[in-house]
């Protein structure tokens, strides 16, 4: 019996990727048959709504796949959005504002420096330590309690839509 070749297909099907996209269409199927309002248009038209979440799920989806985890995440959008946002007011230029909100990067790097330097240490245990230096140092720039908001927003109006001159749609069906 050990000698019977699986057919590709069904290994294809009953992986876990598999399952997933089978879920995914089958989700889609019952959600378009309970309302009419449910469509290609629709979820295009609230696609900006729910970017900066995309944004934030893949990366984290491919940690987890990999059996790994996390949690630093948070502290990092916060440090990232609220230095980029004091670039922003300060009025920087933009490009000086888009490097600096890539301190995410930074510190994702930390995390990954750390990790592969000191492999005895568990994953969680580092990125809980670094969620709480993040956090304090967003904390001890914006004082306690406090937030921020960016008041020069012209750079962000001129790329609103687009990256460049490709509109957002179709830069995101190029990175799929």
């Amino acid at each position: 019996i050990n000698n019977v070749p699986e057919s590709p297909i069904k290994h294809m099907i009953f992986s876990w990727e598999g399952i997933l996209v089978v879920l995914f269409i089958l989700v889609n199927i019952f959600c378009k048959g309970f309302s009419e309002y449910y469509n290609l248009e629709n979820l295009l038209r609230q696609m900006p709504v729910y970017l900066a979440e995309v944004f934030l799920m893949i990366p984290m989806a491919y940690i987890l796949v990999l059996g790994e985890i996390d949690i630093s995440v948070g502290a990092t959008v916060c440090l990232s959005a609220t230095l980029s946002c004091m670039m922003c007011n300060t009025g920087a230029p933009f490009i000086v504002v888009i490097l600096t909100a890539l301190m995410g990067t930074v510190c994702g790097a930390v995390n990954g420096f750390i990790l592969t330097q000191f492999e005895e240490l568990p994953p969680m245990i580092v990125t809980l330590a670094t969620q709480i230096i993040f956090r304090g140092i967003a904390e001890i720039v914006l004082g306690s309690g406090g937030s921020i908001s960016a008041s020069n927003t012209d750079g962000f109006r001129l790329i609103g839509g687009k990256v460049g001159k490709i509109p957002y749609i179709l830069f995101l069906v190029l990175i799929l």
